[in-house]
């Protein structure tokens, strides 16, 4: 009967020496384990970024999270849409005018007054809305206006509590007024061009505008109601003569963004996994190889396979400790730098402005990189593990990693002896090895290739074709 030797001090001496011995397995096993860990923790880290940044966005672009409109409505339609149970919010809007000023169309440029209730304002506009000092306007000579606006009076020195005369066109009549600015906010959209100036609900009543005759009833359709919201208008909305709802879901639901993109990472973390698993477990396997007649000694000297497992598994779980600390480090810091640099360089213009460069830093994110490097590797070592454990002694002298086979003749020709042949046949010598290498070089290059695909979708030619029109419509209305 064999018994084990309970050696665990000896077990953990011969781990740490054999470390010690093989630097340049390390380095290599190391550069490995940071390569795995550091590409899946900026993958999830730009990935969850991107969700995010980019649903915002698309609601500045927008300018509102609202996706269904109608022109001029009557009490009698909006009271029927607010019975009905599938709108996120609604909001009224109305158009009082905008800014007279010859400098301002000399220029092509527009400032536009307008009022939100409580509802648009909070629900539907804050979303699309950056950086906003002091309060919505509540008495008639209160404004709230836009650092663009303010920009194209002259004043951008303008601070909240300060006066400012505006001549404003309401109802075909220039009439001027002063205001006293009671917030100030930034605005984002395609149009570039164009200021806002928000006013009270006294200032709308003092110049007798409504919502029957210069406004819009905006509502934000539940997701689950997004492709069937319009048959239910249809029915149970009765519309007047020359009015139609208007659609628009440029601004998806940030459920459909994360879902594609997060099915996009997934997929590239998965190659990334599967690559890092081969290179981990080419790089284990060689050191195995290398020094199987070391592992045939221990089992001279009385080493159980479970205990030569041991000491391979403790060499990958002391390299892991290292390439993964760095790996996740290397994350952290290319993440922070990276995201900014890639939506600035994929976004310009309004869309750059728009475009926030916030980095999504979760624990999670680090917490889940390193679970799957730790497994990647533990997983990439059983094999090697099970042959150093599994040999005899006696095959470990003449081991070579390859099963003898029969040679074919031309070998022991001058035809077999040529450079070319004899490359061919070294490479192909351990058929197994040599489709794990093929396939390390393959599983890279298509991982390479899904990461610039998924960086290359998101250029801002992509974003024009398919929602610049749309939103060119929301904004004409």
């Amino acid at each position: 009967m064999k018994f084990e030797n309970n050696n665990k001090e000896i077990i953990k001496r011969i781990t740490n020496r054999s470390l010690r011995t093989n630097k340049v397995r390390n380095i290599f096993a190391i550069l490995a384990i940071i390569l795995t860990t550091f590409m899946m923790s900026s993958v999830f880290s730009i990935g969850i970024s991107f969700v995010k940044n980019y649903g915002i966005m698309k609601t500045r672009l927008a300018g509102t999270t609202a996706n269904i409109s109608l022109q001029n409505p009557t009490e009698e339609q909006i009271a029927k849409l607010k019975t009905l149970d599938i709108f996120k919010n609604t909001g009224s809007k109305i158009s009082v005018g905008n800014v007279s000023l010859d400098i301002l169309s000399e220029n092509k440029t527009s400032i536009q007054l307008e009022y939100h209730d409580k509802d648009s304002y909070e629900k539907q506009l804050i979303p699309a809305l950056d950086d906003i000092k002091g309060s919505y306007p509540t008495n008639a000579n209160d404004i709230m206006i836009s650092r663009l606006a303010l920009e194209l009076l002259k004043k951008s020195d303008a601070n909240i509590g300060d006066k400012i005369s505006i001549p404003c066109k309401i109802n075909n009549e220039i009439i001027d007024k002063e205001f006293i600015i009671s917030g100030i906010f930034t605005s984002y959209g395609l149009a570039e061009d164009t200021g806002y100036i928000y006013v009270s609900e006294s200032f709308i009543k003092e110049n007798n505008l409504s919502l029957k005759n210069n406004g819009l009833f905006s509502m934000t359709v539940k997701n689950s109601y997004k492709y069937s919201s319009e048959d239910i208008l249809k029915s149970e909305v009765k519309l007047e003569k020359d009015q139609k709802f208007n659609y628009s879901y440029v601004v998806e639901d940030s459920s459909d963004i994360a879902i594609s993109t997060a099915i996009t990472v997934f997929v590239i973390v998965a190659f990334i996994i599967l690559s890092g698993y081969l290179l981990i477990y080419n790089v284990l396997y060689i050191a195995v190889t290398k020094d199987i007649n070391f592992y045939g000694r221990l089992k001279t000297l009385g080493a159980s396979p479970k205990q030569i497992k041991k000491i391979v598994k403790g060499q990958a779980l002391k390299l892991s400790i290292i390439g993964i600390s760095i790996g996740l480090a290397l994350g952290a810091i290319v993440s922070f730098g990276v995201v900014p640099a890639v939506m600035s360089m994929f976004f310009t213009g309004a869309f750059a402005t728009a475009m926030p460069s916030d980095v999504s830093f979760s624990p999670i994110i680090f917490i889940l990189a390193a679970l799957f490097s730790l497994t990647t590797v533990l997983i990439s070592c059983r094999k090697p593990a099970k042959i150093a454990s599994s040999i005899s002694p006696i095959e470990a002298m003449r081991y070579t990693g390859s099963t003898p086979k029969k040679q074919k003749k031309n070998r022991n020709t001058t035809n077999g002896g040529k450079l070319y042949k004899m490359a061919w046949y070294n490479v192909f010598r351990d058929k197994k090895r040599a489709i794990l290498v093929f396939l390390s070089l393959f599983m890279g290059i298509v991982t390479f290739l899904s990461v610039n695909t998924f960086i290359d979708s998101i250029k801002v030619e992509n974003y024009i074709n398919k929602y610049v029109p749309i939103i060119r419509n929301i904004l004409i209305i």
